[in-house]
């Protein structure tokens, strides 16, 4: 909502959209503070804000990948969805994020595992991973039903892993610079 203040001069914010912009920089503020004090008190550096969105990403993606899992899982994976949970109660970190990520591969049905072996592997070929020729080599000769479970879950792990290696590189090279 704005008024005009006189022609010819830009439209001014009414009380209410400056009121809601203000309330909106105090919450931004508000949340600013209470993530540097929880980084403080655990000795970790303050991520940039840029750094800190991208986590917040990544962790709403993996609740809602975890979220899916428990339906698929059964009393062998207990344990796991017991270690899951726990982390999901730490402080979030790149590290607990990527170990999340790690052992909810062991919790993926046989759908979940080919179809997310195959997006990791159009994800190393599109950033350009420098093993990615070795995946595909290793997937490409022996067909996908061949391939039996635990084969593809060492596969996708040893994947994910590489690629966590080099999104962590990337990530810190931007804090750096």
């Amino acid at each position: 909502m704005t008024e005009q203040a006189s022609p010819g001069s830009p439209p001014r914010k009414t009380d209410d959209a400056k009121k809601e912009l203000e309330d909106k920089r105090f919450v931004k503020r508000i949340q600013s503070f209470w993530t540097t004090l929880l980084y403080l008190l655990f000795n970790k550096p303050r991520p940039s804000s840029e750094t800190s969105d991208l986590l917040d990403q990544f962790y709403a993606t993996l609740a809602a990948t975890s979220d899916g899992l428990q339906v698929d899982i059964d009393d062998k994976f207990l344990n796991l969805q017991t270690e899951l949970s726990a982390i999901f109660k730490k402080l979030p970190s790149w590290s607990n994020a990527y170990r999340i990520e790690q052992l909810q591969i062991h919790m993926m049905t046989k759908d979940k595992l080919d179809t997310e072996l195959s997006r990791r592997l159009a994800e190393a070929q599109m950033v350009k991973l420098p093993l990615v020729n070795f995946y595909e080599n290793r997937t490409q000769t022996i067909t996908p039903k061949q391939l039996s479970d635990n084969y593809k879950r060492s596969m996708l792990s040893r994947l994910v892993n590489d690629l966590q290696w080099f999104y962590s590189q990337r990530i810190q090279r931007r804090t750096d610079g």
